[in-house]
């Protein structure tokens, strides 16, 4: 099959599996108060959350870096890019090579390309990083784990559905996160400077919400500065700034999405999104939302910068939104396919307009399966 730069794709139904709200039940035993505390939607009572409900310890880690010489550490990112800054080198490259988990690059290192993965919800820190480390090995580029944090160790009934109110509650605008201000420390330090450097954020399903909510906040908050800089305020000054900024983006700034939950692409970046015909949170159906991601099928046509390439995996159901079981080794095989080494380099020939070969069949890991029986 065939998919091109902004090419509508005729999917498959998509999976009757929704991404469920919390129910009643959940709410009660005290639940509710904490939850929105969690959510940063309300302020939950001392007593509450003093007596019944333990800080999650994993939510303590929202937004940092994991040292890949000891993953039990959470390394803030304010401390990295101090080191970072401190070196005096490239700033990529000091991180990629202090924090980046994966191969040694054939020319030595781990490059100065500023990789990172965020995992997506009720995904604790080893299990995360464990995914880092299995996407760096699988597609032979190393990255850094930036840490999404999760409320299953909260202790709370469904404390897993508490994650999925906050992302819709994150997607809606609702409220921002930790993950969220960290992310566009990151950015900032690596891409506002005098040598803006090449970014390349893989950012799997919850953690598309906040990710490309950061990429808008920074691309509205870099034209303001620039504009203050210039000491004018006219239209033709705000265009001007605004064509610097998406120049910029588009030059340093490379987005893949895997299964999808965000409606909407900023402009600047280029936008590779990656989704399974069956995955069930992309093209999850949500009453007076719609679908929740973007895709082939449901792309953002005010984004000419955004390549789609939908998919037929090996797994079905919850597992074809797995990354690790299915989605890393169609990406590989694509790579295969089209004869290139990068996902960087298929978005080049889809943007030329050349036709993208996807293959069908690809083998996933059925050792990295959540559910074994699910086939």
């Amino acid at each position: 099959m065939d998919h091109q730069r902004q090419r509508s794709q005729a999917s498959r139904q998509p999976s009757s599996d929704p991404v469920r709200a919390p129910s009643a039940e959940s709410a009660q035993n005290g639940g509710n108060a904490f939850a929105l505390e969690r959510l940063g939607l309300g302020r939950a009572s001392t007593q509450v959350a003093d007596a019944r409900t333990p800080r999650p310890k994993d939510m303590d880690r929202e937004g940092t870096l994991t040292d890949p010489r000891d993953r039990s550490k959470a390394v803030p990112v304010d401390q990295a890019i101090r080191e970072a800054q401190a070196a005096g080198g490239p700033f990529g490259a000091y991180l990629m090579n202090r924090y980046g988990f994966g191969p040694q690059l054939p020319e030595g290192g781990r490059g100065d390309t500023l990789r990172f993965f965020v995992p997506g919800l009720n995904t604790p820190e080893p299990e995360a990083s464990r995914r880092t480390r299995y996407l760096a090995d699988a597609t032979g580029q190393p990255m850094m784990h930036l840490h999404n944090g999760t409320n299953k160790d909260s202790g709370l009934p469904h404390a897993d559905q508490i994650d999925n109110v906050a992302a819709l509650a994150t997607r809606q605008g609702l409220k921002s996160t930790p993950l969220m201000d960290r992310l566009e420390r990151l950015l900032t330090a690596a891409l506002s400077g005098a040598d803006p450097q090449d970014v390349h954020a893989i950012l799997h399903s919850d953690a598309t919400i906040g990710g490309t909510r950061v990429i808008g906040e920074f691309r509205r908050k870099e034209i303001a500065r620039r504009l203050k800089a210039s000491g004018r305020r006219d239209g033709s000054a705000q265009q001007a700034a605004a064509r610097e900024v998406d120049s910029l983006l588009r030059r340093h700034l490379f987005v893949e999405l895997h299964g999808n939950a965000a409606a909407d692409l900023p402009q600047g970046p280029r936008y590779l999104v990656w989704t399974d015909f069956d995955d069930p949170v992309s093209h999850n159906e949500i009453p007076l939302i719609g679908k929740l991601g973007v895709s082939g099928a449901n792309p953002d046509r005010d984004n000419g910068d955004a390549v789609y390439i939908d998919y037929d995996g090996p797994y079905k159901n919850w597992d074809s939104h797995n990354l690790t079981a299915g989605g890393i080794h169609v990406v590989n095989a694509t790579l295969e396919a089209n004869g290139v080494k990068t996902s960087q380099e298929l978005w080049e020939r889809a943007a030329a307009g050349l036709p993208i070969a996807v293959p069908k069949g690809v083998q996933g890991d059925p050792k990295e399966m959540w559910n074994p029986h699910n086939k």
